[in-house]
């Protein structure tokens, strides 16, 4: 496959495009990481960049060829607005899934920050940044090149042990209390945030044993009450309006039917589907659902006023034809 240069993004790293138009990132490795390149280039996990090609280059360095992540960093996200616990909660579990499947291959990221975590365009989350990656090794008894950044970086980075799989899960404790220091709900207290302080205890062993596990830690949190409490309210809405429109509409034969049920649920439905986020249908916009709330919900609006002015113009065509 032939690429193409589109801009330089720092020192080492260029935004490439390929002869179909895809965007990919190229990067200069040293030598020394090609195995764990290699090993990452079989990895295929929606929440890990893909490899797709390792060069070698004329100067004994290589290049390698990744996936593009169009999105925002977790930093760059918490910048511009807060996140809801549940978005914590559903970010740190595709962050677990991400590492899991590098420790299965016998990596360890080291390097787990909330620029190194981005949330693309669709919502979903990719971990990327592998240059202070290493293989772990069994027999080690504390890593040879003290690397880390500050605030996310495990005690035994800087000398105490050697970096393994619990190394990582101390990363994604300090990422998820910095989200939770941004978050826009009752977050203080909260067993997501006793999650995130086990996960960095100083002794490695304190901490959860591996991702998989903390990932299921993560999912079975209990959710807030009000949540709950919202589904439930929700649900019996949808039951209340179900019985006092359907039965009234088959037993009478002066009803437009089709029309009758499709302006109900315009009305009654539609609009509690629209704001409560209803089979997270705002996946598919990510540029709604990550809006800041004023924006957000005055787009919503302005979404349910159409429905209702289409209702009213649909009523007075009806009308006009009696």
């Amino acid at each position: 496959m032939e690429y193409f240069d589109e801009k330089t993004i720092s020192g080492n790293i260029k935004l490439i495009r390929n002869t179909d138009g895809e965007l990919f990132i190229k990067k200069s490795i040293s030598k020394e990481y090609v195995e764990i390149y290699t090993r990452l280039k079989t990895l295929q996990n929606k929440n890990v960049v893909g490899i797709y090609d390792i060069l070698p280059d004329k100067n004994g360095q290589y290049a390698v060829i990744e996936e593009f992540a169009d999105g925002v960093s977790i930093y760059d996200a918490a910048q511009k607005r807060s996140f809801s616990p549940e978005e914590i909660r559903l970010f740190a579990a595709e962050i677990c899934s991400g590492v899991s499947a590098l420790h299965s291959l016998g990596i360890i990221h080291r390097d787990i920050t909330y620029n190194n975590v981005i949330i693309t365009k669709y919502g979903e989350i990719k971990l990327l940044d592998f240059d202070i990656s290493r293989l772990y090794k069994k027999d080690s008894k504390a890593d040879t090149v003290i690397m880390g950044t500050p605030g996310f970086a495990a005690p035994e980075q800087y000398g105490f042990l050697q970096s393994g799989e619990t190394a990582d899960i101390y990363a994604v404790g300090a990422l998820m209390a910095f989200m939770l220091e941004h978050c826009d709900g009752a977050a203080k207290g909260s067993e997501l945030s006793y999650i995130a302080q086990k996960c960095m205890k100083f002794q490695p062993e304190l901490r959860y044993k591996s991702a998989d596990s903390l990932r299921k830690a993560i999912l079975s949190a209990d959710k807030r009450h009000s949540t709950k409490i919202g589904n439930l309210a929700k649900i019996s809405y949808y039951v209340i309006i179900f019985l006092t429109f359907v039965p009234p509409v088959f037993s009478s034969d002066s009803i437009n039917k089709p029309l009758f049920l499709l302006e109900a649920f315009g009305i009654y439905i539609f609009p509690v589907m629209l704001f409560s986020n209803e089979w997270d249908w705002q996946k598919h916009f990510p540029e709604l659902k990550y809006a800041r709330k004023p924006i957000k919900y005055i787009t919503l609006s302005l979404i349910y006023f159409l429905v209702i002015m289409c209702i009213i113009i649909l009523e007075a065509i009806r009308w006009s034809n009696r």
